[in-house]
């Protein structure tokens, strides 16, 4: 984890503790050395470990600390293992040749030193070695500033709290923060992170969000599958049907709300579980189509010619529920098909009657005359849902007509008591 690395002489200790205050104050780790002194030999070896892992190497200059062997080996290390430095001249002092080529703060007159330009510069520094960091504008509310600093908590439960006030914070800096977050070191605090907001509908989101898909966590991965939904980019839609194949029973809803969401671009998507074997899986398909809605009608006409009974039982409902002239002369075709079962007949005889559309009323009435009873009843009662839009053509067909059929116009007419219906009823009676 980033920090500051610290380097002074004791005689600047005063000076040192209260450049640590400042930069805790403004959520930056800083790197506090062990006690060692029990193990003198260990001491070299825990300073240059923690120098290798620093974002910032900090360094007070003074004659004294000039003069340190400590202070110098510091600052050499640093330079070799590429640590950033920001020099501190706290006392005037003759800077080695390649201190003069750092960044340096002149601190030696009390009462104008450059406080602010100095923990910009840090901060800065710090972004640039670690880009989930952000940079803390002076005056935020302090809760935010305590919620940034547990980021980097050792403590989980600590880390998904402090994503959690991020997330309800009202604020552009707790924004700002959980962006930066979605490239945080720990894993655990970039995907909380991305399904803070995922919620939202936050595009950058997207990679660690399909990460979190993969988690063993079922509720992590849930939210995730919301999140993506909820975003709406559609080349998420093959990573949603792996996980979805990958957990079936507990992912199949949130999958199809996901989906719907992201609307009509996804049917290709679709389409192609179509061609798969798997049964549950293509009724799954149909099912989500069908809430897509119009977009869908062309797939879903295709799974009319499914082999399976089932799909071509759950694209007929889809089909009726979704309506629209396009759907009708599939739909009569099946109807009128001498080789489909009689079952899935009448399922397309009932969606015909839900839809509603008078191009199908010649075709009903033709399955006023079909050998099977239900599906002749279902064709009625079809006629009778399209109401006046069937009388003209129940009136036609009826004088060319004869025996059962002729009685099922005649009663039909009467059944939708329009005055049209009514009309050549009487008129019938007269003759």
């Amino acid at each position: 984890m980033g920090y500051v690395f610290i380097s002074y002489e004791n005689g600047d200790h005063d000076f040192a503790e209260a450049l640590i205050y400042r930069l805790k104050n403004l959520g930056i780790s800083v790197w506090e050395q062990p006690d060692v002194s029990h193990v003198p030999e260990e001491r070299y070896t825990v300073i240059e470990q923690a120098l290798r892992n620093a974002s910032v190497f900090v360094v007070i200059m003074t004659p004294t600390a000039r003069a340190s062997k400590s202070v110098t080996y510091e600052w050499i290390f640093a330079l070799g293992v590429g640590v950033p430095i920001i020099l501190i001249v706290l006392k005037s002092t003759i800077l080695h040749l390649r201190l003069t080529q750092l960044s340096r703060f002149d601190f030696t007159n009390h009462t104008t030193r450059p406080w602010d330009a100095f923990l910009d510069a840090v901060q800065k520094t710090i972004t640039e070695v670690e880009p989930h960091r952000i940079l803390l504008p002076r005056g935020i509310p302090s809760y935010i500033q305590e919620a940034i600093k547990a980021l980097d908590n050792a403590n989980p439960d600590d880390r998904e709290g402090a994503i959690d006030n991020l997330a309800q914070a009202d604020h552009p800096v707790a924004v700002e923060a959980l962006v930066g977050a979605l490239s945080h070191p720990l894993q655990d605090v970039r995907i909380f992170a991305a399904l803070a907001r995922g919620k939202t509908g936050d595009a950058r989101a997207v990679p660690e969000l399909l990460n979190a898909l993969d988690q063993k966590d079922e509720g992590i991965s849930n939210d995730a599958i919301i999140a993506l939904g909820k975003i709406g980019d559609v080349t998420v839609a093959p990573y949603l049907i792996h996980t979805l194949y990958r957990r079936w029973d507990r992912s199949r809803y949130l999958s199809a709300d996901a989906f719907e969401k992201m609307g009509d671009a996804t049917v290709p998507v679709l389409q192609n579980i179509l061609h798969e074997e798997i049964v549950e899986r293509k009724i799954w398909a149909v099912q989500t189509l069908k809430e897509i809605g119009e977009a869908a009608t062309p797939s879903l006409i295709q799974a009319l010619q499914d082999k399976e009974r089932a799909i071509k039982v759950y694209a007929t409902g889809a089909l009726s529920d979704i309506g629209g002239p396009a759907t009708v002369p599939s739909l009569i075709e099946v109807l009128a098909s001498g080789s489909e079962e009689w079952s899935i007949r009448e399922n397309a005889a009932e969606a015909l009657g839900k839809i509603g559309d008078t191009s199908a009323v010649l075709s009903l009435i033709q399955a006023l005359s079909y050998d099977d009873d239900s599906v002749r009843r279902t064709a009625a009662k079809a006629l009778r849902q399209i109401g006046s839009g069937a009388v003209p053509r129940l009136i036609e067909i009826l004088g060319t007509t004869e025996g059962d059929v002729r009685r099922h116009i005649h009663t039909l007419r009467k059944q939708i008591g329009t005055p049209e219906a009514m009309s050549a009823i009487n008129t019938k009676s007269r003759r």
